[in-house]
């Protein structure tokens, strides 16, 4: 099994070696996640930016990723790393694929909740709002749906997780494997299952770094979020993206090159 430790390691070390030639392309996710919350205080424009702040976010996050994958390869190879931007264009119709199919992939998965809570949810809602005299009638109903509604959810994350984590290699695979959208979502897939255990193991120490890191930075952040909640939000981005995001990544092409590489 590849070791995670040693992997996340050495990202740590050439990330600092190497911070400037790919540091721009997080900025870019971190300006982009800015605009949307800024967007979303517009009284006007804010209830049209929550609404496309989450899509926003993952159509930016699979055009940067997939150029900028290149050069963090060459880093990982020891290379003289490339411009970013240079791949941006030649990338960018695969990178809007690779989002439009997590896009669907995501939407078809909510669909079985969605259809269940408007099944179990929707006479009752319909009737307290023709007559909100009728809540009391309709308690019964609602207690009842709310078991197989929440069991749906549990379902759902527990299968967003599972095939989140099948992924996980899908822009790579786009980017450095040279491969159309589909087939790359095959060797995601493959490869996620064939090393099951180190795959695992390195969601793990990344969710165990990304704790260690969050909750202070939010513990420090809490007094500017309760006077100026933007500052605050700005704070945390600029941490997770400038700061989490490229040595993620980075680790994650390491990783991705250990296991993929022909035995």
């Amino acid at each position: 099994m590849a070791d995670i430790i040693e992997i996340v390691k050495g990202s740590c070390r050439l990330y600092v070696e190497h911070w400037r030639e790919v540091v721009t392309a997080f900025a870019a996710l971190f300006a982009v996640a800015v605009a949307f919350e800024l967007l979303q205080l517009v009284p006007v424009l804010g209830f049209f930016a929550a609404i496309a702040a989450i899509p926003g976010m993952e159509a930016a996050l699979a055009v940067v990723l997939i150029a900028v994958f290149r050069p963090l390869g060459e880093i990982a190879d020891g290379k003289p790393p490339s411009d970013w931007t240079t791949h941006v264009g030649p990338t960018l119709v695969p990178a809007l694929k690779a989002f439009a199919l997590r896009f669907a992939v995501n939407l078809a998965m909510l669909v079985p909740f969605i259809i269940l809570a408007a099944v179990l949810l929707g006479p009752a809602i319909a009737a307290v709002a023709q007559d909100p005299t009728a809540l009391p009638g309709v308690a019964p109903a609602l207690t009842a749906a709310l078991p197989p509604i929440l069991l749906c959810a549990l379902a759902t994350l527990a299968v967003f997780i599972a095939v989140t984590l099948l992924l996980m290699f899908l822009e790579i695979e786009v980017s450095l494997g040279n491969m159309g959208v589909l087939d790359a979502a095959k060797a995601s897939c493959r490869l996620v299952l064939s090393n099951l255990a180190a795959v695992i193991v390195f969601e793990a120490v990344w969710l165990g770094i990304a704790v260690v890191i969050m909750i202070p930075t939010a513990l420090l952040t809490l007094p500017v979020s309760l006077c100026f909640p933007p500052l605050a939000s700005l704070i945390t981005n600029a941490v997770m993206y400038l700061g989490l995001f490229p040595v993620m990544y980075l680790s994650l092409v390491k990783l991705w090159k250990e296991i993929a590489a022909p035995k």
